[in-house]
């Protein structure tokens, strides 16, 4: 009897499939979302850009569009994103979202409570990119493609992974760390800023010309204080922000010599530490950034002694040290704030100073006395020690 109910259980385990099966051909990969203002009486546009997945089949590809973008109107950003289906035909798959755009207008106005569905829903992640599209429409930045990625959404995405990783012009702010900002002391928060050049109705042609007649750049921080947009910063602002938060990979920095000569050297290390304390009711952060580099390039036509070096360090440091001086000026006299972090390190280094003004941190982080101290290694001067200026 055992061995006849044994084979029972076999031949059904043998014999089953996925129940929730579904073949590629029947649904559209959602790996874009762009959130503008409607058209009244409506109060949000929603736009998604979905892949098809045939077209990145070797032996189907080549036939249709790789991707296809379609708008809507209505009220609320999780109704929309149930009923794209009407104008698309196939069922949608938003667990593959890329990037998150955003208009000026949508941030500046407050208009954010879309944020709530994108949080709770179990179908997207939390860990895609979110971008500001200045100026113009948000759906825009979907349009934009280039010869090297067949859809907008991936060209936008692997240009803001490679300035993260280049340069330092890209904050690296995912939904999970905008929506977190919300449980932080003073509630400040940035995201990139994009800005939209050219004739986007023709971002489709850009794979067909060496010089793309429309595109999208990385153009700034945008602040955000209670999910509301403040302003907008520059791309310097980013790398200082980058610099504060430990949050640097590698970046480049230009330093005068003086007589109209300049050097570059390549940041390939850097790390960051934050010491907070007060006096009375004044707070203080110290800030030490260690970082490591090579010597890129120079136009001095002197010999790179030792000497020679560190006096070469010592310009980087000052440099360094400016821009973020720059930066913090521009967060509490402008924006009054903390866009950083420093919060938090108050939070864990003096709990009890930051209990009963966690409230009202941004009113004390903007007369906050910050020093930084920059401290730069240059490890490598290439291949040649001699200046091709001599």
């Amino acid at each position: 009897m055992i061995r006849k109910w044994l084979m029972v259980v076999l031949l059904a385990v043998s014999v089953s499939g996925c129940w929730d099966y579904t073949e590629l051909s029947d649904v559209f990969f959602v790996v874009g979302m762009a959130v503008d203002k409607g058209s009244p009486p409506y109060k949000y546009k929603l736009t998604v850009e979905c892949i098809v997945p045939s077209e990145y089949d070797k032996t189907t590809g080549g036939r249709v569009a790789p991707s296809q973008l379609y708008s809507m109107q209505g009220n609320t950003v999780a109704d929309l994103s149930r009923k794209m289906n009407v104008g698309l035909g196939r069922e949608l798959i938003y667990s593959h979202m890329q990037l998150l755009a955003i208009s000026e207008t949508i941030l500046r106005e407050g208009e954010v409570q879309f944020f709530d569905y994108l949080e709770r829903g179990r179908e997207t992640r939390d860990n895609f990119n979110v971008v500001v599209v200045r100026g113009k429409k948000a759906e825009e930045a979907l349009k934009i493609t280039n010869p090297t990625e067949k859809y907008a959404t991936g060209k936008l995405n692997k240009q803001l992974q490679i300035a993260v990783r280049e340069w330092g012009s890209d904050p690296d702010i995912r939904l999970s760390d905008l929506l977190n900002a919300r449980m932080s002391p003073g509630k400040g928060a940035v995201i990139v800023g994009v800005q939209v050049t050219g004739n986007p109705e023709n971002g489709r042609e850009n794979i067909e010309n060496s010089m793309p007649p429309s595109n999208a750049i990385i153009s700034g921080l945008a602040v955000i204080q209670d999910m509301k947009l403040l302003g907008f910063m520059d791309i310097k602002d980013t790398r200082s922000y980058l610099w504060l938060k430990g949050g640097l990979r590698n970046t480049s920095v230009t330093a005068p010599l003086g007589g109209g000569r300049d050097f570059t050297i390549r940041i390939i290390k850097s790390k960051t530490e934050v010491k907070a304390s007060h006096e009375g009711n004044t707070p203080r952060f110290h800030v030490t950034i260690r970082m490591d580099s090579f010597l890129e390039m120079t136009e001095s036509p002197d010999a790179l002694t030792t000497m020679e070096l560190e006096k070469y360090a010592r310009l980087a440091e000052e440099t360094i040290e400016s821009d973020i001086r720059q930066t913090l000026k521009k967060a509490q006299e402008t924006y009054k704030t903390d866009i950083f972090g420093f919060g938090n390190h108050m939070y864990r280094q003096q709990p009890k100073f930051l209990k009963p003004i966690r409230e009202e941190w941004n009113t004390y982080f903007a007369r906050a006395e910050v020093t930084v101290e920059t401290h730069v290694r240059i490890k490598r001067v290439g291949l040649n020690t001699d200046s091709i200026s001599e």
